[in-house]
């Protein structure tokens, strides 16, 4: 369990670890997408360094292709003051955007 109670959660579909039931349960529904062609090249918790010294980094929850444009997804339940640096820094840097998917408990 984290700082914010969120259960880390296995996934039998996809095999691999996820920060909570929400993000595993939603990142289960990107799998079932991409095995149905709706979306494709589905990655799971891709990291982009921002910084070598001092080392910083930030880790996307999902990226996938959809109508032929790259999505970079994070499930969030709360988002920290670091991550809202991060994700400015990665759009700065990048020109990536990251689509924030909220945790339906925290509204």
């Amino acid at each position: 369990m984290n700082k914010f109670h969120a259960k880390r959660t296995f996934s039998n579909l996809v095999g691999i670890w996820f920060s909570s039931k929400g993000e595993c349960e939603y990142g289960e529904g990107l799998y079932l997408r991409e095995k149905t062609g709706e979306i494709s090249n589905l990655h799971f918790h891709t990291r982009f360094m921002l910084s070598k010294t001092p080392r910083c980094s930030i880790e996307v929850d999902f990226i996938y292709r959809e109508d032929g444009k790259v999505v970079y997804e994070d499930f969030k339940g709360r988002m920290m003051p670091d991550y809202r640096v991060k994700r400015l820094w990665l759009k700065e840097q990048q020109n990536i955007d990251i689509v924030l998917i909220k945790s339906p408990l925290q509204g």
